[in-house]
């Protein structure tokens, strides 16, 4: 169940950014790149309606995942154009591919790790 499920009411930003473990620099940097468009209460403070913290949860997680901004703004277009459905599954097609190079980066990382010399600990 999706932590967004349960929050009926918009909320502020300092709210969003304890429930999602964001700065507010970084919900204002997602907006200012067009990934969210917040609504805006009379004083002109940003408030964030389910939506826009469902839109919030996949930022959070696929940067998480190490996903690039771009990645980001086609997994939210997908789900935009297309339904949960293909935003989920470009999503995991990311992720999967992110999977890999890590993996590859490991690899590489083990094999320099392998090739050094160690100096023996003279007694």
């Amino acid at each position: 169940m999706s932590r967004t499920t349960s929050w009926r009411i918009d909320k502020s930003m300092i709210q969003v950014c304890l429930a999602l473990a964001l700065t507010p620099r970084a919900v204002r940097f997602y907006e200012q790149r067009g990934l969210l468009c917040p609504e805006r209460d009379a004083q002109g403070r940003r408030r964030y309606g389910p939506d826009a913290m469902a839109r919030l949860e996949i930022i959070a997680r696929a940067r998480r995942a190490g996903l690039s901004l771009d990645n980001i703004g086609a997994i939210l277009a997908a789900g935009d154009r297309d339904g949960a459905a293909a935003r989920d599954a470009l999503m995991a097609d990311l992720c999967a591919d992110r999977l890999r190079e890590l993996d590859a980066e490991r690899a590489e990382l083990l094999s320099i790790v392998g090739g050094l010399s160690r100096p023996s600990i003279a007694a």
